[in-house]
């Protein structure tokens, strides 16, 4: 006959998912304000991003756009709050241009 626990809860299971998303220039920060988790039972897991980049070299005044993969960082500043930082993604050096990247991801809290 199988045994049950009631009004406790099973350990390792996930608690909790916040899917979080974050759109930045070039050099930035944004901070992404989460429903409360325990950090040290959380994590970010990034779930994918994109960077792009147009404008007009300095040179030629030639047009460029295209992407790159310039990873995003996502870090917890405190209990309900994700930074998102935004890498330098200058491609061609001395550009007039502008460069943004989404950063997509999921905040999971485990029950330990």
């Amino acid at each position: 006959m199988p045994r049950f626990l009631t009004g406790t809860s099973q350990k390792g299971l996930i608690k909790s998912m916040q899917h979080i998303t974050s759109s930045s220039v070039n050099d930035s920060t944004s901070d992404i304000t989460i429903t409360a988790v325990v950090i040290n039972s959380s994590v970010i897991i990034p779930n994918g991003q994109f960077s792009s980049f147009a404008g007009a070299s300095a040179n030629d005044q030639s047009t460029y756009s295209g992407g790159s993969s310039s990873p995003c960082t996502a870090e917890f500043t405190s209990t309900t709050n994700v930074r998102i930082t935004a890498t330098d993604r200058d491609m061609f050096g001395a550009n007039y241009d502008s460069k943004a990247a989404t950063f997509y991801g999921t905040v999971i809290e485990y029950d330990l």
